[in-house]
């Protein structure tokens, strides 16, 4: 018979069950920060981090504990630091926007993160545009956008205390290992996550949103085992929690439904999607609805080479620095700095302070506009359809000056802190206009890049619509940026079965508008090839083509036509609304 608990023993276990309850959280906010984060108690009883650790408010219920870990890990795996928080120094109601934006952020991400914020956060505001990533969730915050206040429950940013803490640990260090996670979650998944005192989680936050397995793929990311991310495709988007808050893919551009194959098609194989596509007919001045079938795969891993070339003689050895002088301007987007010496908009705080305080800088009075960070993307669309086989003005094969071309933007760019993609588009008739990625947002290996172009086999033919239909697609729901430029490299004229002449010249203008009043700039880059330049700028539009007899001749171009490009986009889509 079991003897009554005396008041040591019910503080004792108390203590135990504190212990517990902390050591489930901080579990929950290492696999959502990917990286260990310890999880304790706040002095003062406001929720708040220091990079290192979450502290909860002690009187606080298990689910507001749990709320308050998930939206403080959420500001931790978005990358907040004290140095970021810069901008918003002596800007309360900004930081506090910032606080709000970047958890619905997190929340919308297609992802089992974004999925697990949602569940777990019961509280976030209805009727806020998510931002489209971290340069917009800064530029919203320095607005002054009428938003919401971030729930109270959910704490508090303290700057000083981030800034007090120093740089966070490198996220790789004490992570623990892949095999000791899986170990735990074979052992008593439910144990380790049981997510109330009376050890059941009633509002569901841990069932599976994808399937058995859900929570394993979860804590191995805490491992570095995977990365639990979603393809372009529009299936895995929409099997996400995440993809509720940005909304289902409609109108131009769905799934493709109708393929065959068989008595039924097998499944895609991973990192592939189909789309379908409209596509415009000058002649009835309509479009012909889901016409182009669009088959996108993603990049896969490939092992790491050294040095800056690949097979085919590809080098950018003497290009990338001349762009990178270039472009270093470029998508740069400015924020206001105060206490200034001299400026065209006067510091009203620092004019406060001035005649309030005497120790004061009296001079230091001013504001103005300085660039701060970069605020764009931009994907590259590389024609290798077979014509680019041809032999170029300049000496070897069209597509040989063409990837050269692609490889110099993107480690150009992307070095300048641009985030960048690139595909290459080929065709044969309008039910396979296929697209290999060649790098994603989120990869950063120029190594992994150029054995990826190397390895592409130039064939079929050039349906230019269906790919700059799919690239504004990709800039306007996977870019992070509020700027965007689609790059088009090809060796002319578009062309294929059924699509040829004024139909085809046509449709492909019709896409790139599309694109302009989206806001994306659209650059049409033509190196090596002998096909007819005034067709091709009347196409693409002259202020943004650039015909080269080679690819040395870019960086003194690159200036005007990526800004040209991003102004003519601006108009465009001020005047579509």
């Amino acid at each position: 018979m079991t003897q009554p608990q005396g008041i040591g023993g019910s503080a004792a276990a108390d203590h135990d069950a504190d212990e517990s309850r902390l050591q489930r959280l901080s579990f929950l906010a290492s696999a959502l920060a990917a990286r260990p984060i310890d999880v304790t108690y706040a002095a003062n009883g406001r929720a708040r981090t220091d990079g290192r650790s979450i502290f909860v408010a002690a009187e606080a219920d298990w689910k507001t504990s749990r709320k308050q870990v998930l939206v403080h890990a959420a500001l931790l795996a978005g990358g907040m630091t004290a140095e970021q928080l810069r901008p918003l120094r002596r800007r309360r109601e900004g930081l506090q926007r910032y606080f709000l934006l970047q958890i619905l952020c997190a929340a919308a991400a297609p992802t089992v993160e974004g999925a697990i914020i949602q569940r777990g956060v019961d509280d976030l505001p209805t009727g806020v545009l998510p931002p489209h990533g971290p340069a917009d969730v800064m530029r919203r915050a320095l607005s002054v956008e009428d938003l919401p206040a971030a729930p109270a429950c959910w704490g508090t940013i303290d700057v000083r205390l981030l800034r007090s803490a120093g740089a966070v640990a490198d996220p790789a260090a004490g992570r623990p290992a892949a095999s000791a996670l899986s170990d735990m979650l074979d052992e008593d998944q439910g144990q380790c996550l049981e997510l109330d005192d009376g050890g059941s989680e009633p509002d569901g936050l841990f069932d599976s949103p994808t399937g058995s397995g859900f929570l394993r793929r979860l804590f191995q990311n805490v491992a570095g085992v995977q990365r639990a991310r979603t393809t372009d495709s529009p299936e895995g988007a929409e099997s996400s929690a995440g993809s509720a808050m940005r909304g289902r893919l409609t109108g131009a551009v769905r799934p493709a439904t109708s393929w065959r194959g068989g008595r039924g098609r097998a499944a895609d194989p991973p990192g592939l999607s189909r789309l379908q596509y409209p596509e415009w007919d000058h002649v009835s001045q309509t479009f012909k609805a889901d016409w182009c079938h669009v088959v996108a795969t993603s990049a896969t891993d490939c092992p790491v080479i050294s040095g800056g070339e690949v097979a085919g003689g590809i080098t950018a050895a003497t290009l990338v620095p001349r762009l990178l002088r270039a472009l270093s301007t470029v998508g740069m987007r400015s924020i206001p700095v105060g206490r200034l010496s001299d400026g065209p908009e006067l510091d009203i705080d620092a004019a406060i302070d001035a005649i309030v305080d005497p120790g004061a800088d009296q001079d230091a009075v001013y504001s103005r506009a300085l660039p701060r960070y970069r605020d764009l993307a931009i994907l590259v669309l590389l024609d290798a359809s077979a014509s680019t086989k041809d032999p170029s003005s300049a000496g070897g094969m069209v597509f040989s000056l063409q990837a050269q071309l692609a490889w110099a933007v993107i480690a150009a760019t992307t070095r300048l802190g641009c985030r960048t993609s690139a595909m290459a588009f080929q065709g044969m008739g309008r039910k396979s206009v296929k697209l290999s990625s060649l790098k994603d947002f989120d990869s950063v290996r120029e190594a992994q890049f150029l054995r990826r172009i190397a390895e592409v086999e130039p064939g079929g033919y050039t349906r230019t619509g269906a790919a700059v239909r799919h690239g504004t697609h990709v800039l306007s729901t996977r870019s992070g940026a509020s700027r965007a430029l689609l790059v088009v490299i090809t060796d002319g004229l578009p062309y294929d079965i059924g699509y040829t002449d004024d139909y085809a010249r046509a449709d492909t203008a019709h896409a790139l508008a599309e694109a302009r009043a989206s806001g994306i700039g659209c650059v049409c880059l033509s190196v090596g090839s002998d096909n007819p330049n005034a067709e091709l700028a009347r196409v693409f539009g002259g202020s943004t083509t650039a015909i080269l007899p080679d690819s040395s001749e870019l960086p003194e171009m690159a200036r005007r036509l990526f800004i040209d490009a991003l102004k003519g986009a601006d108009l465009r889509r001020r005047l579509a609304h």
